[in-house]
């Protein structure tokens, strides 16, 4: 088989393998593997050069972006419903067809997990973007009031006053004319903003951790590592650092260099993360 131009892996929620990928000639598929490594089906994608974002799981579901739209896949193959932003349905004959750009939805940015069964999803259209809550389980797509501008990466903290909050970027702010802020802010379901967090460089990832609190990670563009750093010190720009429920920093690690793998969590809190040829475990010194 040769080299694909681009691929993904992911688990589904059964415990096989999903794997995405475009061939030489751009046709693309979904592809589910058994764990004795055998071909089980497949799904054809929309013909691309790029693979944006791997399948997910919610409820017993798999989740492929497909044809504009999110597509909802069982065990064996068959499809379940299809969701955009104007609901949930039946899988239709006229949804296979090629949308128009102005009909077609996509998925900007990676799921947000709530739980097993949900997940808080951004999408994009023709003229405008937004987050919903997908529940697996029950086969609904709700809007959620977050308002814009609330960039991506997105995470979900638990709150038990009403659930859960939402955690992104927002736009950022000139402190001085030669200082910009770029807040990390968390938003009720109902669009109240819980908080702003401000930090000297844009976060290029956010992970929640067990215990409530947030891991924020920035690091810059490794252009503007190798162009800049030489001439004056950006190593303010590269850190991780841990927020509390409340949008507090509780602590901060920076990196010796470029973060190469971003933050990952493990159930015990325990954070790792790449620079510099090594992998670091963080822990809260608390």
């Amino acid at each position: 088989m040769a080299a694909p131009m681009s691929s993904t892996l992911a688990i589904a929620p059964w415990g096989e393998l999903l794997y995405s990928q475009v061939a030489a000639d751009r046709t693309a598929a979904v592809r589910c593997i058994s764990r004795t490594g055998q071909h089980r089906w497949q799904v054809p994608l929309d013909p691309s050069a790029l693979i944006v974002h791997a399948p997910f799981g919610v409820g017993d579901a798999v989740v492929i972006p497909r044809r504009g739209a999110l597509w909802a896949y069982d065990r064996d193959g068959e499809a379940l419903w299809v969701a955009d932003p104007t609901g949930v349905r039946a899988p239709h004959a006229a949804d296979d067809d090629r949308r128009s750009p102005d009909e077609t939805f996509r998925l900007s940015d990676i799921p947000a997990r709530l739980d097993a069964n949900r997940v808080i999803i951004e999408l994009e259209w023709y003229s405008g973007r937004g987050l919903y809550l997908l529940d697996g389980a029950a086969a609904t797509i709700t809007p959620i009031a977050v308002p814009s501008p609330v960039m991506g990466p997105h995470a979900v903290l638990p709150w038990a006053p009403t659930e859960f909050r939402v955690v992104g970027l927002g736009s950022r702010v000139q402190v001085s004319q030669v200082q910009a802020e770029h807040p990390v802010v968390a938003i009720e379901p109902g669009g109240a903003e819980a908080w702003r967090h401000g930090l000297v460089a844009r976060a290029v990832s956010l992970c929640p951790t067990p215990n409530g609190n947030l891991i924020v990670a920035s690091s810059p563009e490794p252009k503007r590592w190798r162009d800049y750093h030489k001439w004056y010190d950006l190593s303010a720009e590269t850190f991780v650092r841990c927020l509390g429920p409340d949008g507090s920093e509780r602590w901060t690690w920076y990196a010796p260099g470029l973060l190469t793998h971003l933050p990952v969590v493990t159930p015990t809190g325990t954070v790792y993360v790449g620079s510099e040829q090594r992998l670091w475990a963080l822990q809260d010194p608390s």
